[in-house]
């Protein structure tokens, strides 16, 4: 049995949800609170209940979107520090980012499309989901000896992100093809392995 805490939260949840896809339909301009509960198939009203105003609803619909970026970047990192896998673990966590980010296509797009829209609460949700990802990155690259960290983890986000552009546009349709690609261009960002003595 559903309590009466659990039921407002599946109904914000919808209220949320209605409007990321609002959003990544029809843009901004698109929301209203009327289309927002029409889309939820809830009464105009319900909206009022959960959220005080439509800023207050984008900037809840920004965090919800920035979550679930998160949730796909760390999946990310625990692929690179997992253990040994086949192919190696940079191909692993390639793939893992590239599978992730085209696996939630409606939040992928309105990060592609708001990380840089300074008039938008997602712009700034975004930009922060974007450091995060970075500073990961630049930690990683750093202890691993890589000069010059914060270029390298630049360059990689922006190959990566690049690269879930072109899948999204049809572009890139050979994601192993994309995971070599993106392989090779980070291994040459990094210092060369030491050759091991034999004793």
């Amino acid at each position: 049995m559903t309590t009466r805490r659990e039921a407002k939260a599946h109904t914000k949840d919808r209220l949320l949800d209605a409007m990321l896809v609002i959003l990544h339909e029809g843009g901004p301009l698109a929301l209203t609170t009327g289309r927002i509960a029409e889309r939820a198939g809830l009464a105009q009203p319900t909206f009022y209940v959960h959220f005080p105003d439509l800023d207050r609803a984008m900037e809840m619909a920004a965090d919800e979107a920035g979550a679930r970026m998160i949730r796909i970047m760390s999946a990310q990192r625990a692929a690179i520090e997992s253990g040994p896998v086949p192919g190696g673990r940079l191909r692993h966590a390639f793939r893992a980012a590239l599978e992730g980010f085209a696996s939630d296509r409606q939040t992928t797009e309105l990060f592609l499309r708001h990380r840089r829209d300074t008039a938008s609460p997602f712009a700034a949700r975004f930009r922060s989901v974007l450091a995060t990802g970075r500073d990961q990155l630049r930690e990683m690259m750093q202890s691993g000896g890589v000069t010059s960290p914060d270029v390298a983890a630049a360059l990689v986000l922006g190959m990566v992100t690049a690269s879930v552009e072109g899948m999204l546009d049809g572009r890139i349709t050979d994601v192993e093809l994309a995971v070599d690609r993106l392989v090779v261009a980070t291994r040459a960002l990094l210092p060369p392995a030491r050759p091991r003595v034999s004793a």
